[in-house]
């Protein structure tokens, strides 16, 4: 399986880094003179007024040693408060389904469809965007500027330096991670259809009836999602 897209919806190690840490947190908090417990409010309000989304993405990886990997392009889709879908199209193709607390991923190279749970408490930025429990947001510190909202969790385990999330006329535009490494991954999304209707069946994943099934699932070529 390839996991350099799965990666990105858990605290695993091999988060990318977009800018270096100390530097952009305290250009951020220079100018931030809200509360912790006001951003956090202001940034709820944003989310909330999310109750579907629909885009295409791009995503850029630099390693720390300014390498930068081949562009993913693909879609992006959510239904609050549990539905989740990252398809990529180039270089390569491999899509991620989540729904509530179970995770499916299918890798059409590998002909393999592999289910496993989710932890609802884990922080990722899956989690934050379709989740509607609040008490996430208790575990950042939260910083401001302009329409950038940058995430620093107070959890000396989490594998997740720094959050950025970006809005553009109320409507997401980036997700940025920073990890502990060095290196910097960067989600634009452009074609956005925000709050328009997204049917259950966009979240089910559809797979050839000889693809093998990993974990517990259906085995027939429509995986229930």
């Amino acid at each position: 399986m390839k996991w350099a897209t799965v990666r990105y919806f858990s605290q695993n190690p091999r988060f990318r880094r977009i800018v270096p840490f100390c530097v952009l947190l305290s250009l951020l908090s220079c100018g931030n003179s809200l509360a912790n417990e006001e951003l956090k409010n202001d940034l709820l309000e944003k989310l909330n007024a999310i109750d579907s989304f629909q885009a295409d993405f791009h995503q850029r990886t630099t390693a720390r040693d300014g390498t930068e990997e081949e562009m993913q392009e693909g879609r992006v889709a959510f239904l609050r408060p549990e539905k989740f879908l990252w398809v990529v199209d180039k270089p390569y193709e491999e899509q991620v389904s989540i729904v509530g607390t179970r995770m499916q991923v299918y890798d059409p190279d590998l002909q393999q469809l592999t289910h496993s749970q989710v932890d609802p408490n884990e922080l990722s930025f899956a989690n934050l965007l379709i989740d509607s429990d609040t008490k996430k947001l208790d575990e950042f510190e939260i910083y401001r500027n302009e329409s950038r909202y940058v995430l620093s969790p107070e959890n000396d385990d989490s594998q997740i330096a720094l959050l950025s999330i970006v809005f553009k006329d109320e409507t997401l535009e980036r997700i940025e991670l920073v990890d502990l490494f060095g290196t910097q991954i960067e989600f634009e999304f452009f074609n956005i259809r925000l709050n328009e209707d997204v049917e259950n069946e966009v979240f089910k994943l559809v797979v050839p009836p000889d693809t093998e099934v990993i974990g517990t699932g259906e085995s027939s070529h429509n995986s229930e999602s």
